[in-house]
């Protein structure tokens, strides 16, 4: 039964020297010493524990483990990343919204078709509103000129009356508003804020002119325009920040940039049902259109719907998928290169016979120092002479040849022949790419 590892030792070092120490005549090694509390061989060595390593070299098991190490280290910030944007897109992102629709409301929603399967539209209360799918962003339309007047409206002492809108870009407002109700130094306050963000904001600090896109003072009669830049939700808002209740008039002009219908490949009305489904296609992107009427419906100018995100659920398994088992792979390939890199080298890498160390006076370079150096010959005088090397017939047969698989020579004889120029089995003169040492058991 033999064992066998690869070998690759420095020119000019042997397996086959012998030494004697002092008189007496013992048989020593000269292996160089091994220190059990090191992590890693002396630079000195390296050559030495590499002639027992197949394939790779220690400086290459060294890079790779630290490349490896820093696959795994990437791995785990990917699922801690994966984990965190998972959530925010299934309970935020795409989360459902639900919606209240006034008159004119023409609103664009989009979505990612990697993370989304399908979107649909459940309507909550009225019937009236329309909705339109399309492959490709649909274009403005005219603007609508719409007006509306407010009469006495009744302002509470520290409250606010706020009158919300969804403006698309280039739409544009004029309001002209009068206080029909107060005395003295009263004054109110008009703000004009973008979002619920932003009315919260102002909210908070409504004093602050700063805490809104437009805000002005006033204790009589007045106006303010207003241009959108942004396809965003909007309010108006009146605020009394006295200790008693004011009253307000004012009339609204509105400009309405409604989205033009034409080129949509589907749509829904709630006359005809209740849900409306939205298949959105893998890896094109899809524009959902909610759309309101232009008039009351029989007494109705606000309806109420809630838009719901279908997951593609087979993405987000596919993407945990991936993170984790590159953090499995690297993990496991860690562990397997430690053990490589475990030092002393494990007992399928390594001699059998511990090395030590003993100053020999007949070394002559620096090599033979870290050559072992073989038992006297007459340890192998009871052989058998096909046991012996075919070579010097002075120590066993203890490697092969790699490729062919001769076990014919001594490793120092092996290793000579290695050496050469263009080494050749001496059996069947086919070239040798290694000398791999055996250790009989």
């Amino acid at each position: 039964m033999g064992r066998s590892s690869g070998g690759y030792v420095e020119q000019g070092s042997g397996m086959h020297a012998s030494s004697q120490a002092g008189a007496s005549g013992a048989y020593e090694h000269s292996y160089p010493q091994l220190d059990p509390s090191a992590t890693a061989p002396p630079p000195a060595l390296s050559s030495y524990y590499d002639s027992y390593r197949p394939g790779r070299s220690r400086t290459q098991d060294l890079q790779w483990h630290e490349f490896l190490q820093f696959g795994n280290r990437f791995f785990t910030i990917a699922i801690f990343i994966t984990a965190f944007a998972s959530a925010w897109m299934l309970l935020s992102l795409y989360s459902s919204q639900q919606i209240e629709m006034g008159l004119n409301y023409s609103r664009l929603v989009t979505t990612n078709s990697i993370f989304v399967k399908e979107m649909q539209v459940l309507n909550l209360g009225a019937t009236g509103p329309v909705f339109y799918y399309f492959s490709k962003p649909p274009v403005y339309d005219h603007p609508i000129i719409w007006k509306e007047e407010h009469e006495n409206v009744a302002i509470e002492a520290f409250d606010n009356e706020q009158f919300k809108f969804w403006l698309n870009k280039g739409s544009s407002f004029k309001i002209s508003y009068d206080m029909t109700m107060g005395h003295g130094k009263d004054s109110l306050i008009l703000a004009i804020v973008k979002g619920e963000d932003g009315f919260l904001e102002w909210k908070s600090d409504p004093s602050n002119p700063n805490s809104a896109l437009k805000w002005k003072r006033f204790r009589d009669d007045g106006s303010m325009s207003f241009e959108v830049d942004e396809d965003n939700e909007y309010f108006i808002v009146f605020g009394n920040l006295n200790s008693h209740r004011l009253e307000v008039s004012f009339q609204l002009k509105m400009h309405f940039v409604l989205y033009s219908k034409e080129g949509a490949e589907s749509l829904c009305s709630t006359v005809l049902a209740d849900i409306c489904p939205f298949p959105v296609t893998f890896l094109e992107k899809g524009y959902l259109l909610l759309s309101s009427p232009i008039v009351e419906q029989w007494g109705v100018n606000v309806w109420s719907v809630k838009v719901l995100y279908v997951p593609r659920w087979l993405m987000y398994f596919l993407l945990w998928g991936f993170v984790v088992l590159g953090f499995v792979i690297t993990k496991a390939m860690i562990k397997y290169f430690e053990g490589r890199l475990h030092y002393p080298v494990d007992v399928e890498q390594g001699p059998l016979i511990a090395p030590q160390t003993v100053p020999s006076s007949k070394a002559t370079n620096s090599s033979q120092d870290l050559a072992p150096s073989a038992p006297p010959a007459q340890y192998y005088e009871n052989l058998p002479e096909d046991q012996l090397c075919t070579i010097c017939l002075d120590a066993p047969k203890d490697s092969f040849m790699d490729p062919c698989g001769h076990r014919c020579t001594c490793y120092a004889c092996g290793m000579r022949i290695q050496n050469e120029d263009s080494p050749k089995c001496p059996i069947c003169r086919q070239s040798v790419h290694m000398v791999r040492r055996i250790f009989d058991s």
